[in-house]
């Protein structure tokens, strides 16, 4: 029968309970500074919908039907939609919740592994279908900064158990060698003025953007394997986001993830496919 239940205590799932717990803490900074009615009515929407539609899903699946499934993955997709986004209606958080789940459950690489992190396609769906109900803002208050820390600390341990540490530390040094590489040449090559290294150094410091290194860009069931690998997908990101950003684009940070997991999934499912069969030929 379908059924939820509790992870089995192996290293991914310390991966995933680390980030869950971090989230938590995040969402009680949060509250800290929310309206608490619309806070809590718009989080409580979040993992119903999540769970609901999660084993809504599954129970038209065929080969997941008979399966039970870990609790924390609609609560970590819930978690993370609803920390990426500020909804205006609670509207917003049913539909970025749902395109989260829908995009788990069919956009699918050929051995069946969701593409991309279910939240950030969540979110930019909504985001761009329904402008009115879902803004793109990363939370980044200053009164948010002492979570911070706690963000990058549970980070950290997540990335080193997941073993995804890599993409992280090469999109934050891919930024920095392109934002020296821009102070060295002395002027922008899209914007006109001199270019600020210093205040495009702050922004990778953010709360938004550490939430997108420890919770999306590394999650492990979308990302590369192989340190090598990683270090070329980190790169990617960064190179997109940082062309992305210096074009004023909205949503730059999960537009450049998506952009280079689509090319990371072009280049591993088919173009690897094409090479092993021309071998074989």
């Amino acid at each position: 029968m379908t059924g939820l239940s509790l992870p089995k205590w192996n290293r991914p799932n310390y991966a995933i309970v680390s980030l869950l717990f971090s989230h938590f803490l995040y969402i009680l900074f949060l509250f800290k500074f929310a309206s608490k009615t619309r806070f809590l009515s718009y989080l409580v929407v979040a993992y119903i919908c999540s769970i609901l539609f999660e084993t809504l899903l599954r129970s038209f699946n065929t080969n997941k039907a008979n399966k039970n499934f870990s609790i924390w993955v609609p609560l970590a997709i819930a978690n993370s939609t609803f920390i990426n986004i500020d909804a205006v209606s609670i509207w917003g958080i049913v539909f970025a919740i749902s395109f989260s789940i829908l995009s788990k459950t069919f956009i699918v690489d050929l051995s069946g592994r969701h593409i991309f992190n279910p939240s950030i396609a969540g979110v930019v769906t909504a985001a761009v279908f329904f402008p009115t109900l879902v803004t793109s803002s990363l939370h980044s208050f200053p009164e948010l900064y002492p979570a911070n820390f706690l963000l990058i600390g549970f980070g950290l341990v997540t990335v080193i158990l997941a073993r995804t540490w890599m993409i992280g530390l090469t999109y934050h040094i891919g930024f920095y060698i392109l934002y020296l590489a821009m102070d060295m040449i002395g002027i922008n090559p899209w914007l006109e003025g001199t270019y600020d290294i210093g205040t495009k150094m702050l922004a990778q410091t953010t709360t938004g953007i550490i939430i997108l290194t420890f919770g999306v860009i590394s999650d492990p069931k979308t990302s590369p394997k192989g340190l090598l690998n990683q270090a070329a997908f980190g790169f990617t990101i960064a190179l997109i986001d940082f062309i992305l950003r210096e074009n004023s684009v909205i949503l730059s940070e999960a537009l450049a993830y998506l952009g280079a997991q689509g090319i990371w999934t072009f280049k591993r499912d088919v173009l690897s496919k094409t090479k092993r069969e021309v071998s074989i030929a």
